[in-house]
Parts: structure tokens; sequence; C-alpha cells
């Protein structure tokens, strides 16, 4: 089983990203504006340069 890690994204370093089965981002508050969609993306760059992003739509007002 893996270990479950949370922790606030801007505190996440290079070794809790290894070997990630699923990543959930959990948001401590709300943005200002709600009324519209927001799009978040994540990228994560190897050793070996290539890079890797996933983006999302999150509707924060439901």
């Amino acid at each position: 089983m893996l270990e479950i890690k949370t922790k606030a994204l801007e505190d996440v370093i290079p070794n809790d990203l290894t070997m990630l089965a699923r990543l959930n981002l959990y948001f401590t508050k709300n943005p200002s504006k709600l009324d519209k969609p927001h799009n978040i993306s994540v990228s994560i760059s190897t050793d070996d340069g290539r890079t890797f992003t996933a983006s999302c739509t999150m509707n924060f007002n439901q």
C-alpha cells in the first residue's frame, strides 16, 4: 500500500513526487472569482529533461 501524502502544493519537494500512482489536489481556499471555471495545469520535469503536463478544469462554485 502506498503512503498517502497530504501537504500544500507549495510545500511539495521533488522526493514527494517519486513513483506517484495517483495525484489528488486539495485546495485550502477558494479563488476570489467563483463564477467561471478555472483551468489548472501541473507540469513535472524528469532528470533527463522530459516534461509531462496534465490539465483539468475546476468549478469552485459547486
